[in-house]
């Protein structure tokens, strides 16, 4: 009995024991641990990894200072970690280290200590080991050890370090490992880089596709901001010379837009015989102009380029034929109110600029709504804020706002479902204690209830009791939920679980994510939420046509953001089309906007200036987020 309690005692004793010494441990040899090495390895080559695990651990406890255990302690690592015990894998591959650092495979035991640390989502302490490891001579993985190094800072918010080690990746990988450290970079460069971010960083990133990419990318930027001649500087230092994938076709055709001085310079767009587009956009010729207000640097830049890249495309900016029939004056917030006001004061100083659309941010906008009811010039404002519109005159609104969805959301239960009894379930947040509030006062109380009502905390992962008081209080027919689609899939199977079957969900643009769908599918079969702008709509036909324009230009697909910039766009070049020359008449025009086809539904101007619209409703269908038809 005693003989079979060994193991489980040196188990615990090992993992429950003092954080690993340091230090290099002189081994001194021993018949005995030779013997149970070797009667370990046996069992651990006949596939009998628990036995094998028993003895190489009699081999620590018993003999630590053998040659063995050094060998014993990796294979117990790699046993763990075939287990996905990745802890105590962690834990033996650093034990191994710590004690035998010169011995020869403990510079590959740096490599899966880092793997191990990585899945665990010790991102840092990953790092060290990665970057310890790709500096040791001898060193079996270093490109894929790179490449983990970069997605362990990525991971950790290092965009900066995490794009030097994507482009680090050296050429000799495979074309899928390249495709994939690219489209990494590519995120990166996208979503969390400002322009003005990414000029700073490109002369120090190695040679390669990624720095080429980036250069590609900033390039756009600097061309949509009419500074060509730095567009051009930045793509010269581009090696056109193998260009392995399709961005180094478009990156020299745009040089060619760079360095051409005239109006009607085009270039091609691959792949689309016949047609003329231009990857950036040309210099314009019309009398008048509109000023665009975005955050374009700092922590907001990524959804103000966004934005602007929707608003180039619907202006046409990148069609000679069509030239448009407006000026785009852009000019950068940089997410600061005082810097949106001065803006909007400096802008109104110039005549032939007859609106603004911006900000973005709710303070900015309501900033610069204060300085344009002061100066007399339409502002089309991109912000959910609900009182940006209050005693003003000169302010209007394109955006998706919280009352919209709340009524999509209740008319479509109501009119179309019959519901007669709800129940809201809503974080104890600003926002959902806000749509709790809106979906209250917007509900028809002389024909419809509100049957029950819980709140949770914003962290809530347990949510049996905030269930049961809401089920306690009264039956519902549809159950209001205004949250995140992450708290949503946590919440989704525990309704189910403790009692709220057969209710119709509804819930906000949030919750519009493929994540949702597959965690919590099954759970959310009569769900039905809202959004703006959906890129699969079957119903509306100018999406399909947007997405693929869209894509083509900027090589991802649009969101809402570049939906909405695209509408305004056009919206604003269809009232210049009533030969609108002043800002009177530009005011004027803007109030008869009516069932305007945008790909984020058909807009009208109502008499409060806020822009309504036909939302998109969806569901959680067998292949994922779909359009409700």
């Amino acid at each position: 009995m005693l003989r079979r309690l060994i193991p489980i005692l040196i188990l615990v004793a090992l993992v429950a024991g003092c954080a690993p010494r340091s230090g290099t441990v002189k081994t001194v040899p021993s018949q005995e641990a030779s013997e149970i090495f070797t009667l370990a390895n046996t069992y651990y080559n006949n596939n009998l990894p628990t036995k094998a695990l028993q003895h190489y651990l009699a081999v620590l406890e018993r003999f630590p200072q053998s040659p063995e255990a050094p060998l014993a302690a990796l294979k117990i690592a790699r046993i763990y970690y075939k287990k996905k015990q990745l802890a105590k894998s962690a834990y033996y591959f650093e034990w191994m280290i710590s004690r035998f650092p010169d011995h020869p495979e403990s510079v590959e035991a740096h490599y899966f200590l880092g793997v191990c640390r990585q899945q665990l989502d010790k991102h840092d302490a990953a790092i060290t080991a990665f970057g310890y490891y790709i500096h040791v001579d001898g060193a079996k993985r270093v490109n894929d050890a790179r490449l983990r190094l970069a997605d362990c800072y990525t991971a950790a918010e290092k965009y900066h370090e995490a794009l030097r080690y994507y482009a680090a990746a050296p050429v000799d990988l495979s074309k899928a490992e390249l495709i994939d450290a690219l489209k990494k970079a590519r995120w990166i460069i996208d979503e969390k880089l400002a322009p003005a971010e990414l000029l700073t960083l490109i002369p120090a990133l190695p040679d390669g596709p990624v720095a080429d990419f980036a250069r590609y990318r900033a390039a756009q930027d600097l061309i949509a901001q009419a500074r060509r001649d730095e567009a051009a500087k930045v793509l010269n230092d581009i090696s056109f010379s193998q260009p392995i994938f399709p961005f180094y076709e478009k990156a020299e055709q745009l040089l060619a837009v760079a360095q051409s001085r005239t109006p009607t310079a085009v270039v091609p767009n691959a792949g689309d015989a016949g047609l003329d587009t231009p990857l950036a956009p040309l210099p314009s010729q019309a009398q008048f102009a509109v000023g665009i207000l975005l955050p374009l640097s700092g922590s907001r830049a990524v959804f103000g380029r966004e934005v602007l890249h929707g608003l180039m495309q619907g202006a046409d900016l990148f069609r000679v034929e069509s030239a448009g029939n407006y000026r785009m004056v852009i000019r950068d917030t940089e997410g600061d109110p005082e810097t949106a006001a001065r803006l909007v004061d400096e802008l109104a100083d110039d005549p032939s600029i007859l609106a603004l659309v911006g900000p973005l941010l709710g303070k900015c906008a309501a900033a610069a709504a204060e300085v344009a009811e002061r100066r007399a010039v339409p502002l089309l404002t991109l912000t959910t804020r609900e009182d940006i519109l209050e005693a003003r005159q000169w302010t209007f609104r394109n955006f998706l706002t919280a009352s919209e969805q709340v009524r999509t959301l209740i008319r479509y239960a109501t009119d179309h479902q019959g519901a007669l009894r709800f129940g809201v379930l809503y974080p104890d947040t600003a926002p959902g204690r806000r749509y709790y509030r809106l979906f209250e006062s917007t509900l028809n109380r002389n024909r419809f209830r509100i049957t029950a009502v819980a709140s949770y905390a914003a962290d809530e992962t347990d949510f049996r009791h905030v269930v049961s008081n809401l089920r306690a209080q009264g039956d519902f027919d549809a159950l209001f939920i205004p949250d995140n689609a992450r708290r949503v899939a946590l919440l989704a199977p525990q309704l189910v679980y403790y009692g709220v079957k057969n209710v119709m969900l509804l819930g906000i643009n949030s919750w519009n994510d493929e994540d949702l769908a597959r965690k919590a599918g099954s759970y959310l079969t009569r769900s039905v939420f809202v959004t703006g702008f959906f890129p699969r709509s079957r119903q509306n036909l100018e999406v399909a046509r947007f997405v693929s324009t869209f894509e083509d230009t900027f090589q991802h697909e649009p969101s809402f953001l570049a939906a909405v910039g695209y509408d305004t766009a056009r919206m604003i070049g269809d009232v210049m089309r009533h030969d609108v020359r002043d800002r009177v008449g530009m005011r004027r025009q803007l109030f008869r906007v009516r069932d305007f086809a945008g790909v984020t539904g058909d807009l009208t101007i109502d008499e409060t200036r806020d822009t309504r619209r036909r939302l998109y409703l969806l569901r959680v269908g067998e292949s994922g987020i779909e359009e409700l038809l």
